[in-house]
């Protein structure tokens, strides 16, 4: 289970990292794209889609360490994760739950 952990907080880690980036380049799009206030709602994620799959993948990583009884391993994962659902670009722009389409909210 060790391997779990190792790769849970390196993974959330450097993906936090990423998108940390990724935020602080929001000035870029609004100029380059003009989000303002409108907005397709068919790609509402704009940039932060490419985070969506790898999210997903933790958030079932943190499922597959309770599964196995580790239960803090786990709490922490959920918690790193769901900080990460928090963070919002100057636009107010993030991602969100509903957004990771394979990860059942009822369950996490």
């Amino acid at each position: 289970m060790a391997d779990i952990t190792i790769t849970i907080k390196g993974a959330s880690d450097d993906l936090i990292r990423e998108l940390d980036d990724t935020m602080a380049r929001a000035d870029d799009w609004e100029e380059e794209y003009g989000w303002g206030g409108e907005y397709d709602e068919e790609d509402s994620l704009g940039h932060y889609e490419t985070f969506v799959d790898p999210l997903a993948a933790l958030f079932d990583r943190a499922e597959a360490a309770f599964d196995y009884g580790q239960a803090s391993l786990a709490r922490a994962a959920y918690e790193a994760l769901f900080e990460v659902l928090d963070r919002e670009d100057d636009y107010g722009r993030g991602i969100a739950l509903d957004d990771l389409g394979g990860v059942d909210a009822g369950e996490t």
